[in-house]
């Protein structure tokens, strides 16, 4: 047998240690995306359910201020239809009273006759009576239609 020459052809170095490097930087990077996107998952769970609970207590505050509008819509419409006419019948009653105290001066004054001066004084203390008595008027007028 004949020795052959051995020949050794030179082969190039496979690339593999350059593919298993660029593969594991792939992975390192798909293992953050996936970390990012848990993360990602948790913060939007977590923003929902803060959110979900603002919207439960806004629902809750609208309820109690839709309540609270009905009571005060309520208690207008109670005003306007019993409380109201109740003090304007009560105003009206005092401007009778008012006019007929008016109309009882009125008749005194025509009836006094001046004469000597008791009559005078009288006629004097009547005039004060009466002016004292239109003030009283123009008072109780001004109680009667909330001016103070």
């Amino acid at each position: 047998m004949a020795t052959a020459a051995r020949t050794f052809v030179r082969r190039e170095p496979e690339p593999v240690p350059l593919v298993r490097r660029e593969a594991d930087e792939l992975m390192d990077l798909v293992c953050r995306v996936a970390q990012r996107q848990g993360e990602l998952k948790a913060w939007l769970t977590e923003r929902s359910q803060g959110l979900e609970e603002h919207a439960t207590d806004a629902e809750l505050r609208h309820v109690e201020l839709r309540s609270r509008l009905e009571r005060m819509e309520a208690s207008v419409d109670h005003l306007v239809r019993e409380v109201v006419p109740r003090r304007q019948a009560q105003r009206s009653q005092r401007v009778a009273v008012l006019r007929q105290q008016v109309l009882i001066l009125r008749s005194v004054e025509r009836a006094a006759v001046p004469g000597g001066g008791a009559e005078r004084l009288a006629t004097a203390l009547m005039y004060t009576g009466s002016l004292l008595l239109v003030w009283l008027v123009l008072w109780q007028l001004a109680l009667a239609f909330g001016m103070r």
